[in-house]
């Protein structure tokens, strides 16, 4: 649960081609909702009244916008219009993912025991090291630098998304750190750390949670050897492993749709899935199913 002095607000951007909101969403919603004092939705698709009544009356604030951007144009039309004085911590999320596959407490508890100015579920070094955008947390400090309100009052609405990828996934993280502030993530490579001694410092951190967890120590030399913190995307590279040994909370849409990289243990994620986790995996074959079809 969210600390009872902490004012931190949620933003979730959202968009679907049908213009409907998923039972995976309402699902990711439901569960984040409690972690926040104020959860805001942007969408850029044209979601009907039952929907928009549906997510009033979780307490969420629902606005619409044009499809332009991608999600970071969604986050910087909610960040530029909040008193980010009177608030703690901006959690920025969107539906890139299904999840959580754990109580979102986990990652959040374990991530407030760190001394970090902003952090991330995942990280990669593809380009340069950076926070993975579908889920970022910025804290008090962040909050109040330059930096940050300067980089969220420059987004602009741009079409090219390997642009967007550059200037403000990449972008974001490297101007934070160039301003001073230190960032990490719960999984995936760390800023400055060697992989293996990465590896092994993470599962430490859950070895006095997980001692009587058999699969803890069965998993322990995958984990090292494939390296759930050394790929470059470790969310499409060992997504099972991150699940598996990490309790990671969220896969990829895109993952599970594509399987860009025709992978078994992405065909046959639905048992891999029910054997480790309580998410309804009904959920995520019943969106699969509408969004690929011709």
């Amino acid at each position: 649960m969210m600390h009872p002095q902490k004012t931190r607000v949620g933003i979730f951007a959202h968009y679907d081609r049908h213009n409907s909101v998923d039972d995976h969403v309402y699902y990711f919603l439901r569960s984040l909702v409690s972690h926040v004092e104020r959860l805001y939705m942007v969408s850029t698709s044209s979601i009907g009244r039952i929907d928009l009544n549906r997510l009033e009356s979780l307490g969420i604030t629902v606005s619409t916008r044009c499809n332009e951007g991608l999600d970071f144009a969604s986050y910087a039309a909610v960040i530029n219009k909040l008193d980010l004085s009177s608030i703690d911590e901006v959690l920025i999320c969107n539906d890139s993912v299904y999840g959580p596959l754990f109580p979102f407490a986990e990652m959040l508890d374990s991530m407030d025991e760190k001394n970090l100015d902003f952090w991330g579920a995942s990280s990669s070094k593809e380009i340069r090291w950076h926070l993975q955008s579908f889920f970022i947390v910025f804290r008090k400090s962040a909050l109040n630098a330059s930096a940050f309100r300067e980089f969220w009052s420059n987004v602009k609405s741009l079409g090219d998304k390997q642009r967007i990828i550059r200037e403000y996934e990449i972008g974001l993280t490297q101007s934070l750190r160039k301003a001073g502030m230190i960032g990490g993530s719960y999984v995936g490579p760390q800023p400055h750390e060697k992989s293996l001694l990465a590896g092994i410092a993470h599962y430490g951190t859950r070895l006095r949670k997980r001692v009587l967890d058999r699969r803890f120590y069965v998993n322990l030399p995958t984990a090292l050897k494939q390296g759930a913190l050394i790929s470059e995307n470790p969310l499409h590279d060992n997504w099972l492993q991150l699940i598996e040994c990490y309790r990671f909370p969220f896969v990829k849409v895109q993952l599970l749709r594509d399987n860009p990289k025709s992978s078994s243990s992405v065909s046959s994620y639905a048992p891999s899935m029910q054997r480790l986790t309580d998410y309804p995996v009904a959920l995520i074959r019943s969106h699969l199913k509408r969004t690929t079809k011709a």
